[in-house]
This record gives structure tokens, C-alpha cells and sequence, in this order.
């Protein structure tokens, strides 16, 4: 480092623990709000429920004795919910829980 070879490891040093404990004793009294950085959910304001189901398929295929490559798909579907969020950030959001994969896998029989 620049400022060891200028200074001195011990004189770093001294000068880090410094500037370090002086930062650390300003930033002790702060106040942080966590309701502004983690919306809560309000659990009475779902609207909804349902059922949630899934769906896939895939094929392999043998490329030598004990080795296998394939191919998959899945499509997973949730439920529809509108969700209220408390906080300073909040909007109420309407979800829709479903979503498509594509998967590939190498499958080794060790055998």
C-alpha cells in the first residue's frame, strides 16, 4: 500500500483505528426506521386465496454406459393474491404466481 510505504505499517495503523473509531462512535446514535426497508404484510388484506399446482415433463437420453443428458420442463402456478403492505413504501400489488423453467441435467450412474 501506498500510504504503509509513505508511513509506516505502525503509523497506518494508528491512523485506520482512528478514522475507524470515529466513524463508528458518529454513526452510534442513529435512528433507523425498519418499517422503511422491510415492508410488513397486513395479513387481513388478502383478498384472495387458491390453489397452487404444477406441471412438467422431461425426456433423457443415454450418451454412454452410465451417463445420461435430458431435458425438462415445468410450469408452476399459485395463486392469485392481492397483498396491502404497511410502511412508508407501501402499494398494494396484485401477484400472479406463476412461472415457466426449462431445466437440463446430466445424470452419472455410479454403479
Amino acid at each position: 500500500m501506498v500510504m504503509e510505504q509513505a508511513y509506516g505499517g505502525a503509523h497506518m495503523r494508528k491512523f485506520l483505528k482512528y478514522e475507524l473509531d470515529s466513524y463508528l462512535r458518529g454513526r452510534g446514535g442513529e435512528v433507523i426506521d425498519p418499517s422503511f426497508f422491510i415492508p410488513t404484510i397486513d395479513r387481513q388484506e388478502f383478498s384472495e386465496s387458491g390453489f397452487a399446482w404444477q406441471l412438467g415433463a422431461g425426456a433423457n437420453y443415454e450418451v454412454s454406459p452410465g451417463v445420461k443428458v435430458g431435458v425438462g420442463y415445468r410450469y408452476f402456478n399459485g395463486a392469485d393474491v392481492d397483498r396491502a403492505f404497511a410502511g412508508k413504501n407501501a402499494a398494494p400489488t396484485q401477484t400472479d404466481e406463476g412461472n415457466h423453467a426449462i431445466q437440463a441435467n446430466v445424470t452419472v450412474d455410479l454403479n
